[in-house]
């Protein structure tokens, strides 16, 4: 699709395979199902699209803006999200393998219940994000801001630097219901 190519409906089934879409806009378009193999989003409005159940593999998405995305269910490899304005997005039970988010801002993003194994969130904003019953050991958030992160304890065997140590360590407490009071003890 050329410039300002705009597309607005439903799609549901839809197969997109080795192609490039540059400022194509999807906002709210509804793309359930669909198969993208081997796409470049660049510079994409993807703001409110549906993508549920979604397949995608070796897909690349630079520069797009995906504020409020619904991808739950989705199966993606090998995807990779850089610079995208991505809050609000909801990636709920999605399967996420060797998928890399840098640069993103994914404030108040979702990914409860998902799977990410071999992933990436580096650079990128992660406040207020939900990881409850979220699996994904070993997933890299160095350079990321973390405070708020809800289901903390879903990050096992996260990579962090040394200062995203204490925002963290407060998201862990909360996520134990570990309560700090700091006043006297009566004897």
């Amino acid at each position: 699709m050329g410039p300002e190519a705009s597309f607005f409906g439903t799609a549901s089934d839809c197969e997109v395979i080795g192609s490039r879409l540059h400022a194509v806009r999807l906002t709210g378009a509804v793309l359930d199902e669909g198969r993208f193999l081997d796409v470049v989003f660049e510079d994409c409005e993807l703001s409110a699209a549906a993508m549920g159940g979604a397949t995608l593999a070796r897909v690349l998405f630079r520069r797009c803006r995906m504020s409020g995305l619904i991808a739950t269910g989705a199966r993606a490899e090998d995807v990779r999200f850089a610079d995208c304005k991505m809050d609000g997005a909801n990636f709920r039970g999605a399967m996420l393998e060797r998928c890399a988010f840098e640069d993103c801002d994914l404030a108040g993003a979702d990914f409860y219940a998902a799977r990410i194994v071999a992933g990436a969130l580096r650079r990128c904003r992660l406040s207020a994000v939900e990881f409850s019953k979220a699996k994904c050991d070993g997933l890299d958030l160095r350079g990321s801001i973390v405070d708020g992160i809800k289901g903390a304890t879903s990050l096992r065997s996260s990579i962090i630097t040394s200062d995203q140590m204490v925002p963290l360590g407060i998201a862990l407490l909360a996520s134990l219901d570990v309560r700090v009071r700091d006043e006297e003890v009566a004897q």
